[in-house]
């Protein structure tokens, strides 16, 4: 009994130090991101690739026949199902012009890059804090205003 129980320690010890050292990370599924991919679309993705498999082995003239068709019917009806995804998304949306961009944006790979400025560089002086940054660009933005206000007053009066 009393070796059972100092290898059940041991091993007990072991996992303990195992499980510290490599802690379990949950992974994200990026799968079920899109709501519009239903798992009819899904199942019938699977076929697809086995056709594709089964066109491969057997060059049959039918089969790439069927395959061709079934390839434009999944098409169609992943478009479909993008653009009721789209529709329902605007409907329930309370800017419907900010989602419809978000649509936009996403269909063409664009995404959402906010570059902040961490160093600004004036007349040969460093500036990191974020608001004398601020406030450097409204000084900024406010002259050049009153400069293109004076020069239009200078132009009108010639």
């Amino acid at each position: 009994m009393g070796m059972m129980l100092i290898r059940f320690l041991t091993l007990f010890h072991f996992l303990r130090i195992y499980y510290s050292s490599f802690p379990l990370i949950q992974a994200k599924s990026n799968m079920n991101q899109n709501s519009c991919i239903t798992p009819g679309i899904i199942t019938s993705c699977k076929h697809k690739r086995d056709l594709c498999k089964e066109l491969q082995i057997n060059n049959n003239a039918t089969l790439a026949s069927y395959y061709r068709d079934y390839t434009k019917i999944l098409s169609m009806v992943i478009r479909k199902a993008k653009i009721i995804e789209h529709d329902k998304l605007i409907q329930i949306s309370h800017n419907k012009a900010k989602t419809t961009w978000g649509i936009i944006n996403k269909g063409s790979g664009r995404n959402k890059t906010r570059s902040e400025i961490q160093t600004l560089n004036v007349e040969g002086k460093k500036i990191t804090d974020e608001q004398t940054i601020a406030e450097t660009f409204n000084e900024y933005f406010v002259a050049t205003a009153e400069n293109v206000k004076r020069q239009r007053k200078n132009n009108f009066f010639k």
